[in-house]
Order: structure tokens, then C-alpha cells, then sequence
């Protein structure tokens, strides 16, 4: 008898909370903790592998003074004065006690097994996807969720940077994260906000930075930083790919495709334009993992571009 087949998607239900990897430097980066005790933090196991991976310092709960702190992104610094809030046992603990909140009677505590196909080893993203309830359409049954991305940038507070999260959502509406109480923006506000230099993605020499229920430091010395307005960019292009729209990256890459079929001055200028409009951190991911946006590049500007680039090195 031929069989019928069928599948089911389960959905976990987690939290995003701030942690640190410690992987040839210091990595500022947000770990989802899911109710089945797994966390994604680079890996995605289980909670006894989680234990693991602190106490063998793949996460680690400090930084020292004067090693650097990258964030995705946002930008990286070398840090002074630091103050943590957690040591590893008590960051267990902490993680514990999220999964508890999501799951308070520890039931169906995943376990993790390796999985191989054809001999290799095949794992799977932990990444969850960021969400709020929808308050505009209410189903008190069946609470409709509305997806969002999540970026970090530096909300000015009192004389302090707090590196928070802020969450986009598919209607245009923006949380803010790790500040104190939750902040509700819209673009219009946040462009706002970034006019008035309350947030930034680059805090001075000598700013004390806070990272809510982690840590905080002293800004010693800047390796970099992306441009607030580049990084404002991104964020409109989130929305675009949220609502089904295709994101500058996606529009050059046509363009490009266009130029390689038929290439034209006319198509080369249009590339150029194309191109200019994506933010400059994110060019990088026009092109494979080798070659980058390097043809574009040759095409738009030439070997003059590459002279320039070395002298400037």
C-alpha cells in the first residue's frame, strides 16, 4: 500500500537574552533560550552542552580590560573600567531559570542527538524569529503573532550608552529593548531620535557603556564602527524584506545579472546607482564568499578603484 505522507512544524516558544562568545575575541551577541532547555549560542544542542560550552569558555560572562568587544554589524571596542554581573555559575543559573520561566515544570527537556547524512554531520539553526503579539487584531484564542528582525544599536540614557536591541516589526512599529522599560517608536520617531543623537552606533572615547543584565565598561579605543545613517538604511531595508519586497541587495544583484547578459554603458550606470544605494557594511554579501563585490566593483570603477584601495592601506 503506498503510504500517505505527512509532517508537522513545531513551534518553540523562547527568549532572547544578551551573552558573549568567545571566539578568536569577544562577540557580543543575543542567545535564544527555548522552553525544551536548548540555547543557540553558535551552537544548538542541548542544556547539558550549554553547561559545557561555559565551562570550557566558548561563552564566557567578562571581558577583560583592554581586549576588544565586537557587535554584528554595529561596530568593535576595546574596552576599560569593565564591571560583569555574572560569573559562570550564576550565568547557568540565570539561563536555568528562562527556561523554567518558559517551562516551570522542566517537562520534555530536549536531548540532544548528532544526525548524519551520507557520513556528514548535519546540524540545524537555532535562530528563532522575533515576534510580538498583535494588539490591532485581536484573537484572544489564537494570538496573531507579527514578525519582526532585530538589530543592535546605542541608546543615550542619563549620560550612559545602553547597547540595546531594536526590534522592526512587519508594520512598521519598533521596540526597544535594554534601556529600562520597553520603548515603542515608529521610523519616523527613531530618524528622530537619531537626529537628536539619542541613538547612535558610535559612542565617544571614555563613554560608559551598559548592556542591560550583563555588564558595563569604559569605551577605551574604537577598531570601528558602521554610520548610524547606513545602519538607519538596513533598517528600511528590513521592512522592505519583511513585507515581501526586494531589498537593495536584491535589486543591484538584478542589475548586476542584466549587465553580465547585455552589458551597456546605460546598465553600467544604472548598476553603479544600484549598487551606492546599499549600505557599505552589507556590499560584501554581493558576490560569493571569495570574490565578494569585488566584480561589481571592477565593472563600476575599475583598477583605478583597487589602486587607490591599496595606497590607502
Amino acid at each position: 500500500m503506498r503510504r500517505t505522507l505527512v509532517y508537522k512544524t513545531v513551534t518553540l516558544n523562547g527568549i532572547k537574552t544578551p551573552g558573549i562568545i568567545h571566539n578568536g575575541g569577544y562577540h557580543f551577541t543575543c542567545f535564544d533560550v527555548y522552553e525544551n532547555g536548548r540555547v543557540n549560542d553558535w551552537n544548538f544542542e542541548d542544556f547539558e552542552h550549554f553547561i559545557k560550552d561555559v565551562q570550557s569558555g566558548w561563552v564566557v560572562t567578562s571581558i577583560p580590560d583592554g581586549e576588544e568587544i565586537s557587535c554584528f554589524h554595529l561596530g568593535a571596542w576595546k574596552i576599560s573600567d569593565s564591571k560583569w554581573y555574572f560569573t559562570p555559575e550564576t550565568y547557568i543559573d540565570y539561563i536555568k531559570s528562562l527556561v523554567l520561566e518558559l517551562n516551570p515544570t522542566w517537562a520534555n527537556i530536549h536531548t540532544y542527538q548528532e544526525k548524519k547524512v551520507n557520513g556528514i554531520i548535519v546540524g540545524e539553526s537555532g535562530t528563532g524569529t522575533v515576534y510580538k503579539v498583535d494588539t490591532e487584531n485581536v484573537d484572544k484564542f489564537f494570538p496573531k503573532k507579527v514578525v519582526g528582525e532585530d538589530r543592535s544599536l546605542f541608546y543615550i540614557l542619563d549620560g550612559c550608552y545602553y547597547l540595546v536591541r531594536l526590534l522592526l516589526f512587519k508594520d512598521k512599529s519598533i521596540l526597544i529593548h535594554g534601556c529600562g522599560e520597553e520603548k515603542l517608536l515608529d521610523l519616523n520617531s527613531l530618524e528622530e531620535l537619531i537626529k537628536n543623537g539619542i541613538v547612535c552606533s558610535t559612542p565617544p572615547l571614555g563613554a560608559k557603556v551598559i548592556i542591560e543584565n550583563l555588564g558595563e565598561f569604559t569605551i577605551a579605543e574604537e577598531g570601528y564602527s558602521n554610520d548610524i545613517e547606513e545602519i538607519f538604511a538596513e533598517l528600511e531595508d528590513d521592512y522592505r524584506k519583511l513585507n515581501g519586497e526586494k531589498t537593495l541587495n536584491e535589486l543591484c544583484l538584478e542589475v548586476f545579472e542584466a549587465y553580465k547578459a547585455n552589458p551597456s554603458d546605460e546598465l553600467k550606470e544604472v548598476l553603479k546607482e544600484a549598487y551606492e544605494r546599499v549600505p557599505e557594511h552589507l556590499r560584501m554579501y554581493l558576490g560569493d564568499m571569495d570574490t565578494k563585490d569585488g566584480e561589481i566593483i571592477d565593472i563600476i570603477y575599475g583598477p583605478e578603484y583597487w589602486n587607490q584601495w591599496n595606497e590607502d592601506k
